[in-house]
């Protein structure tokens, strides 16, 4: 067989070696039974422990390690699927762009390194179970990375690279059936290959995928084809090359499914061709499938649908020699089904095409179960794609393969659980970025339904982008139009393409990603084309280079802004539009999505997007006090690395996969129906956004709430057709129905939901899948308005005076104008009965004023406050106890966000950190040493029913500006806090505006009537309900991978800070649209400063922040995109800032 040649490592040309042809991913099992258990007679797994030596790069190898005489016995253990760098040898590395040993060694395509090239040899000894070779011993390897050689028992096998595709070996030739077999594998970090792999992602090595062992098909007349030769090797009975005999058995090797239907899908048809070897003949059945709810198995949905018996037809003219002997026949079926169920993520109907294998004697030896999904992809000739016949959306989304424990190591329940958190927020496509992924996956996504585009093992990121930046000449870019690489990226295609060819989910194949253009990757979008007509082929990189535009059969971009892509389709209507990345979801992030969701219903060349990405990248480790937390890039002493840009997962790495708060929005933005509420109206408009589903397969739930207790409830089945809209009106019944509980006064949410009827795979029955809500009052209060980004954004701008002379001055005799506005009364509902607590502000009640040297206290009933001069309010005592802990004032600044450090926000609002850390106030008399002499520090008035105490502020910002914060205690202990500022020409707009606070951490216990569940800002409302919610302060800081900016929430009318015996503080506005409102354990600055969570201070204090808003978090992109205009704090000279809440003891 020879021997493996190292030296070929750096050959470009060089790319498998004894490795056997790839196939479809089918299974055969020993009978039907097997089969629907997913399990086989004919496969043995040789997952599990090995025996491993680590080596540094190749000149350290283990001298003949694969040598039978080479005892291996004493290496040390290794798990197998697992990558090295997680078991302890050699570290992980996170780099995006730049290749892992830049700066380290100067290598130019295709050489490699050498200094740094872990080498893993891996030993497994196995013996074969009596009984279980048939027709040969194969084995499969389905993830090695990047590359390896392959040994049995002293003879070389062969070799492999791609580290993400399957590769199957003939080990019949060197096997012993008897006694015990030495497998040795060397697995090389390092190849030519590796210059194509260059994705956003960690770098591993080792064997990460499973390793199985199979033989042939048998039957009760088959004696085997083997016999025992020298030293217990099995050799051929015919003689003839790698186990090749004359045997009774039938065997399968290929299997390729295309569904037919015809232009009104009321008939299918089943085109089969299979391919493989022996005689006998072969039963094809055709079942409809079904999931069995109780057993969590797929079964038989009732009688067969129509059969056919066949044998092989023709030999395979163009086989290779060396797979002669497995793949030397075929044939070609068609079974028919009247009205098929289609297959469509909405409806992923299944059918089962059994496939029994008989011998020349009649006798059984084989059975395979392959999954069918009839279904129709096309572009139509408006050039828009089309899903049996109806334009589809894709509300899709990235995803790497990634457990924070076994890296891309996963289990079947890890994947499960992915695809049932998709399902559950209403994603319907997933884009495998970037390579296949295991193969488990896609039988998922056939089951569960989501769409795929299935994409190539190929990212040469750093070539091209190095080559752009001018470091680098064009010859430098790989593959661009260098024809060296092009039998390797073929190859890696028709890997791709033949294991998964047989997917309903698969329908677009992509060429890769971020790899620039070029001749070779235009060759590889032909290859598709010719060996797949059925599915469309896409490959964003045309953009960067129209030499080969016809590369992609859609126009594909990453992260345009929207106004964009309108641009773009005014111009070009030749090619549908899809983001394959959008909406970056680096840490707190997604603002604004909905932009570009709303597109995909305003212009039908848009069809939607996929978000970058689905989960953090992150590996857990261990601080040095023993802790777990979320590495990222450089935790891990690599260098170079890319610091936390793997963290871009709208859900959460971790052992739990959560979704992150971001859920809450791609939910509702990729909802089926659109809701709209129109409670002064009567109506509920219903917009059904599916393609074959009609609203009436959904229980559609009207539900009134009171402060966030249910006072009234409904459920209907209404019918809206896929793709229509329809107005119901409330029927007098509903009216009078919750208008008898709409006596009390109050404010009201009216919602509508849609819900599953019954149980699915990925939900139980009732399980909210859509909504829409409006907001009313009962009695004199604001009609608060809903609380959707929009208008929120105007609600902000507008709640403003629109010139300074209507705004108020802090510490004026005008302040007493507004004392009519003041909030009197908020309602809490307490319990299932209905009662309530109703809390008042301000009431008139008796109580004195003392004025000390340095501070004016004030006592009422139940309270006392203390406001310092030159200072702030510094105590407020409620039941005699303290509830500050710190100064109460003026804040401008939060802990930056990932998009605020990608767009420099803390460099260009610096000087509102400074402003919000060093306060200065200012005096009448402008020298500290003046003001000792007589100063006027603060400015105090009492009025009949209330005292107000008002302090101006120095801003330290150029230019200077200043701001005035105003307290009016009421007898109650209420105070009203009004913090107002004047913009100053020439100075930016600030990230938030507001009071912040210090309680003791004893006070926990957190409440809000607002926005929720999930933290919401004024960009990222999407999905957020109005309604009463409850959490723990010290859980508000959300676990993105760097502590950032996290736990406000938008639109709360009033939330109350209390310790475990329910004593603390109540917050509430006046504004009819609410505050935001945040309660975490540090300070924006103390976020700030921290790398990791594990840095953040001990827990001391509850930091309360209440403000008008803060600037939107923004997410178009992470490098360089603003948040929108409308989502920002209004800088615009003559419109002062005024906010205003209330605070008292509880």
């Amino acid at each position: 067989m020879g021997t493996f040649d190292y030296s070929k490592l750096t050959d470009p040309g060089y790319f498998a070696d004894g490795r056997l042809p790839a196939h479809s991913d089918h299974i055969i099992c020993k009978n039907v039974q097997e089969a629907w258990d997913e399990v086989s007679s004919y496969r043995m797994s040789l997952n599990g422990s090995w025996k491993f030596r680590y080596s540094a790069n190749l000149n350290d190898l283990p001298k003949d390690f694969e040598d039978p005489k080479v005892d291996c016995h004493g290496w040390a253990d290794i798990r197998v699927p697992a990558h090295m760098q997680l078991e302890g040898y050699g570290v992980a590395q996170y780099v995006n762009v730049q290749y892992p040993w830049d700066g380290h060694e100067d290598i130019d395509p295709p050489m490699i390194p050498t200094k740094d090239h872990p080498v893993g040899n891996y030993v497994k000894y196995f013996t074969i179970p009596k009984g279980f070779i048939n027709h040969g011993l194969y084995i499969r390897f389905d993830g090695v990375e990047s590359a390896f050689a392959l040994w049995l028992n002293g003879v070389y096998v062969g070799y492999s690279s791609s580290s993400f595709d399957a590769k199957e070996f003939d080990l019949t030739d060197c096997m012993k059936e008897d006694g015990e077999n030495k497998l040795a594998v060397q697995v090389f970090k390092y190849n030519a290959g590796s210059w194509m792999e260059d994705q956003d992602m960690f770098r591993f090595s080792g064997i990460f995928r499973d390793v199985t062992l199979f033989t042939r098909t048998s039957s009760a007349s088959d004696k085997g084809c083997g016999v025992a030769g020298s030293e217990g090797a099995i050799t051929a009975a015919s003689g003839s090359k790698n186990g090749a005999c004359d045997i009774s058995g039938m065997d399968v090797y290929d299997i390729k499914v295309v569904t037919e239907l015809t232009d009104d899908y009321t008939k299918g048809k089943l085109h089969v061709t299979l391919k493989g070897c022996g005689s006998g003949q072969m039963s094809l059945s055709l079942f409809k499938e079904k999931w069995d709810r109780d057993l969590n198995i797929q079964t038989a949905d009732g009688d067969e649908i129509c059969s056919i018996d066949t044998e092989w037809t023709e030999d395979i003219k163009d086989i290779k020699e060396d797979s002669r002997n497995i793949c030397s026949k075929k044939t070609e079926v068609t079974l028919t089904a009247d009205n098929p169920s289609l297959w469509s993520a909405e409806d992923p109907s299944l059918y089962a095409l059994i496939i029994t294998l008989y011998d020349e004697n009649g006798a059984e030896c084989g059975t395979i179960l392959q999954e069918v999904g009839f279904r129709e992809f096309v572009m139509g000739d408006d050039h828009i794609m089309y899903l049996n016949g109806k334009r589809i959306v894709f509300n899709g989304t990235d995803r790497h393969e990634f457990s924070a424990r076994t890296g891309r190591a996963l289990s079947h329940k890890d994947m499960e659980t992915d695809v049932i958190n998709m399902k559950r927020n209403n994603i319907n496509a997933l884009r495998m970025s970037h390579y296949p992924n295991n193969s488990y996956m896609y039988k998922l996504c056939d089951r569960y339904g989501l769409y795929v585009i299935d994409e190539t093992n190929l990212e040469t990121h750093g070539t091209w982008d190095a080559a752009g930046q001018g470091k680098k000449p064009q010859s430098y870019m790989v593959p661009y139009d260098n024809e060296d690489w092009l039998d390797m990226l073929i190859d890696r295609g028709t890997s791709m393409l033949e294991r998964d060819k047989n997917h309903p989910s698969v329908i677009i194949w992509s060429c890769g990603n971020e790899a620039f253009g070029g001749k070779v990757i235009y060759e590889l979008s032909e290859y598709f084309r010719h060996t797949d007509p059925t599915r469309l082929v896409h490959y964003e990189g045309i953009c960067h280079d129209r030499r080969y535009n016809d590369t992609s059969d859609m126009e594909s971009r990453m992260y345009p802004p929207v106004a964009e892509i309108k641009d773009y389709l005014k111009e070009h209507r030749d090619k549908p539009f899809i983001c394959c990345e959008y909406t970056h979801a680096m840490g707190n992030s997604c603002g604004a999505m909905y932009k570009y969701t709303d597109l995909t219903e305003e212009e039908p060349l848009y069809q939607g997007g996929f978000i970058w990405d689905y989960i953090d990248q992150s590996i857990i480790r261990k601080d040095r006090y023993g802790v777990e937390f979320q590495g990222y890039g450089g935790d891990f002493g690599e260098r170079p690395n890319d610091n936390d840009f793997c963290g871009n997962g709208i859900a959460f790495g971790g052992d739990e996969r959560k979704p992150s708060p971001k859920m809450q929005s791609v939910k509702y933005n990729y909802q089926p129906f659109a809701v709209i509420v129109d409670e002064d109206a009567d109506t509920v408009t219903v917009r059904n956004r599916t393609l074959f589903t009609n609203t009436d397969q959904y229980i559609m739930r009207l539900c009134v709430e009171r402060y966030g207790k249910t006072e009234y409830q409904k459920d209907y089945i209404v019918s809206v057709e896929p793709g229509q809209q329809e107005v119901f009106g409330l029927s007098l019944e509903e009216k009078i129905g919750y208008g008898e509980i709409c006596n009390k006064e109050g404010e009201y949410v009216i919602r509508v939901s849609f819900l599953l009827k019954e149980d699915t795979r990925y939900a139980e029955a009732g399980y909210e899948v859509a909504f829409g809500e409006d907001v009313f009052m009962v009695e004199n209060g604001p009609e608060y308005i809903v609380g959707s980004e929009e208008e929120l954004a105007l609600a902000m701008n507008d709640q403003l005076p629109e010139s300074e002379s209507e705004a108020v001055d802090a510490g004026s005799d005008d302040s007493e104008a507004d004392d009519e506005a003041l909030l009197n009364k908020i309602i809490i509902p307490e319990d299932e009965f209905g009662n309530s607590i109703d809390i008042t502000f301000g009431e008139n009640k008796p109580y004195t004023v003392t004025y000390g040297l340095c501070n004016v206290g004030i006592k009422g009933e139940n309270f006392e406050a203390l406001f310092t001069e030159g200072s702030a309010l510094t105590s407020y005592k409620y039941m005699g106890k303290e509830l500050l802990e710190s100064k109460v004032l003026p804040n401008f600044w939060r802990a930056p966000t990932q998009n605020d450090y990608g767009n420099g926000a803390p460099a260009r609002y610096a000087q509102w950190k400074i402003a919000s850390m060093y306060l200065m106030p200012k005096y009448d008399i402008y020298t500290q040493y003046e003001h000792f002499l007589g100063g006027t520090p603060f400015e105090v008035k009492e009025h009949e029913d209330h005292v107000s105490i008002s302090y101006n502020y120095k801003l330290q910002t150029s230019p200077e500006a200043e701001c005035f914060v105003t307290y009016d205690v009421y007898g109650d202990g209420s105070i009203r806090i009004t913090l107002s500022y004047d913009p100053v020409e020439g100075l930016i707009e600030m990230p938030e505006f507001g009071m912040i606070f210090k309680m003791n951490a004893d006070y926990d216990n957190l409440k809000w009537y607002g926005y929720g569940p999930e933290e919401t800002y004024s960009d990222k409302m999407a999905g957020a309900k109005l309604s009463m919610y409850e959490g723990k302060a010290s859980s508000q800081l959300e676990p993105y991978l760097l502590p950032l900016e996290s736990g406000n929430h938008a639109g709360v009318r009033f939330a109350s800070v209390t310790d475990e015996r329910g004593r603390g503080l109540l917050l509430a506005t006046e504004l009819p649209e609410g505050m935001s409102f945040s309660a975490l354990p540090w300070t924006p600055h103390e976020i700030e400063n921290a790398a990791h969570h594990f840095e953040l201070p001990p827990i001391h204090h509850t930091v309360v922040r209440a403000s008008i808003g803060q600037l939107g978090i923004a997410g178009d992109n992470t490098w360089g995109s603003l948040t929108h205009p409308e989502f920002r704090l209004p800088v615009e000279k003559g419109k002062t800032f005024k906010f205003s809440f209330m605070l008292r003891g509880i």
